[in-house]
């Protein structure tokens, strides 16, 4: 699911930008908003229009399906400074968990269990290694592992 996603996501990450020795010099809630905005568990989703409109000089019908690309709209230079840099302070007012009458129901609860989930995983291990024959998920709209194998002591 996503919540599982989104903490492999992380693990991944700070395994891949050498944090997980340094992760308490930063704000574990910060730090997880990034990750959201690096690695969005969804990184697309079908809509459909309810009326006609005009994006980016496109002509677009009402009852057209568009995809919505969240992976993208999360590295989107115009909004994000070094947009394909994983920054841990940084505070990214993402894309990931939709907006407006999209926004994600279960956003809140993820936002509350991810940082006591993995707080919990690091104050029981002393070593974590992840292992480098991660499976990524076959479906293109999600990002995610079917397998990260993670070593811990």
């Amino acid at each position: 699911g996503t919540l599982t996603n989104l903490l492999s996501n992380a693990l991944y990450i700070f395994d891949e930008h050498d944090l997980l020795g340094e992760l308490d010099q930063y704000d574990l809630d910060v730090v997880l908003e990034e990750v959201l905005r690096y690695r969005a568990p969804l990184q697309s989703r079908a809509r459909v229009t309810t009326q006609p409109l005009t994006l980016g000089g496109v002509d677009i019908p009402e009852g057209e399906t568009v995809i919505l690309w969240i992976g993208s709209a999360n590295r989107d230079p115009d909004q994000f400074a070094n947009p394909n840099s994983f920054i841990p302070d940084r505070d990214p007012d993402h894309l990931s968990f939709g907006r407006g009458p999209h926004t994600c129901i279960g956003a809140p609860l993820a936002r509350l269990e991810a940082p006591i989930a993995l707080q919990t995983f690091f104050d029981t291990f002393d070593r974590i290694d992840i292992g480098s024959a991660h499976q990524p998920t076959p479906n293109p709209s999600e990002l995610g592992f079917e397998q990260l194998p993670v070593e811990a002591d």
